[in-house]
C-alpha cells in the first residue's frame, strides 16, 4: 500500500537501519526485493500492493509513476517490499490498527527513494501525482476489475466484508485471465474421460443436508448420542456438553432420555463447539445463500484438487463451519 490516504506520517528509519545490520534474512530479502520490477496489468484498489510471499509487488494499471518525466515506480516497489519484510522478518505493524508502524517506515524509505530520483525538494510534486491517484483507487468501485489472487490484504485483515468482495474479484474473467498470462495452467490434451476423477469432493467436509427440525438441525439436542441431561454418549462423563453445541461427530437422531457416557473422546478431539453450526450462520453461506463461497473458492484456486459441489442448504451444515462475525457476502 502506497503512502495514500490512509497513513503517510514518516517514522525515523532507525529500526530499518538495525534490521539491515543485524538480521541477514532481512538484508538479503531487501537487497533483492528492491530491484523487483513490478506487475502492471491487474487492479489494486489501494494504489500499489505486495503478494502474500513478498515476491510479486504490484502497482495498479491505472496508476501513472512518471513525475516530472522520471519514472518513479521504484519508489513504490521499496515501499512496499519494505513494509512486507517488517512485518514478515520482525512482526512490526502485523495489526496495522494498532501498530502503523511498519507502513510509516515505508513510507520514508519511499520518500528517501523519490529524493534521489527526483531532488530533494520535489517531494511535494511526487506526493501530488501519486496521492490524488491513490485516493481515487480506493473509493472507485472494483467491481469486475483484475485483481491477483495472491494480494496480500493488510491492512484490511479485521475488514471481513472489504476482504470478501476483493477475494470475490480475484476470480472474475478479467482476473482469471490477467492471472492466468502471469501463471499459465498447461494441461495435457489426451481424453481423459475415461480416467478416474479423483479430486477431493465435500465428503472432506463431511458436508450434510438438514434434517426436521430444520433450525435446529447439527445441534446436539437433535443427535443421536446427546443425553438430555447435557451429557453425552461418546464424551467423557464429566464433560457437559448443552443442547445449544456441536461437534464433529453428529448424528441426526432422537436424543437419549439416559444413559452413561463412555468417555471415547474429548471435546477438544471432537471440536465441540457451543454455537449455531448450520450454513445460514457461517462466514462462507449465509441465510438465503444456496451456494457455498469457500467451496467456490477452492474449486476455483485448485481446480486439479477439488470437485466441491457448490450448492448447499442454509440449514445444512459441515465441518469448515466459521461462525460468521457479521460476515457480508
Amino acid at each position: 500500500m502506497s503512502a495514500g490516504d490512509i497513513d503517510d506520517k514518516v517514522e525515523p528509519p532507525m529500526v530499518f537501519h538495525n534490521a539491515m545490520r543485524n538480521n541477514a534474512s532481512f538484508h538479503a530479502y531487501i537487497e533483492r526485493a528492491w530491484r523487483l520490477k513490478p506487475v502492471r496489468s491487474f487492479f489494486i484498489p489501494w494504489g500499489a500492493g505486495i503478494s502474500d510471499d513478498g515476491e510479486t509487488v504490484y502497482i495498479s494499471y491505472d496508476i501513472q509513476t512518471v513525475v516530472d518525466g522520471v519514472e518513479c515506480e521504484n519508489a513504490l516497489v521499496r515501499h512496499e517490499t519494505t513494509e512486507w519484510a517488517l512485518r514478515h522478518f520482525l512482526g512490526i505493524g502485523d495489526d496495522y490498527s494498532a501498530d502503523p508502524s511498519g507502513h510509516r517506515i515505508a513510507n520514508g524509505i519511499e520518500f528517501d527513494r523519490v529524493r534521489a530520483l527526483l531532488g530533494y525538494d520535489n517531494i511535494d510534486i511526487y506526493r501530488e501525482v501519486i496521492d490524488e491517484q491513490v485516493l481515487r483507487d480506493e473509493r472507485i468501485d472494483f467491481s469486475g476489475k483484475p485483481i491477483p489472487r495472491d494480494l496480500a490484504l493488510y491492512p484490511y485483515e479485521s475488514d471481513d466484508d472489504v476482504r470478501a468482495r476483493i477475494m470475490g474479484e480475484m476470480f472474475n474473467d478479467r482476473s482469471v485471465e490477467e492471472w492466468e498470462k502471469l501463471h499459465p495452467t498447461f494441461s495435457f490434451r489426451q481424453d481423459e474421460s475415461d480416467l478416474p476423477d479423483d479430486r477431493l469432493t465435500r465428503d472432506c467436509f463431511l458436508y450434510l443436508d438438514p434434517k426436521p427440525p430444520n433450525n435446529q438441525f447439527a445441534q446436539c439436542n437433535t443427535c443421536r448420542d446427546w443425553i438430555v441431561n447435557d451429557r453425552c454418549y461418546i464424551h467423557r462423563p464429566d464433560d457437559e456438553v448443552p443442547g445449544s453445541a456441536s461437534c464433529g461427530l453428529y448424528v441426526h437422531g432422537s436424543p437419549l432420555k439416559d444413559g452413561t457416557p463412555i468417555g471415547a473422546v474429548t471435546p477438544e478431539q471432537s471440536g465441540l463447539v457451543d454455537r449455531e453450526v448450520r450454513c445460514e450462520n457461517c462466514h462462507w453461506g449465509g441465510p438465503g445463500n444456496y451456494t457455498c463461497a469457500l467451496y467456490e473458492l477452492l474449486n476455483h484456486l485448485m481446480p486439479s484438487t477439488f470437485n466441491l459441489d457448490e450448492r448447499i442448504d442454509p440449514y445444512g451444515c459441515c465441518n469448515a463451519q466459521k461462525p460468521r462475525d457479521n460476515f457480508n457476502r
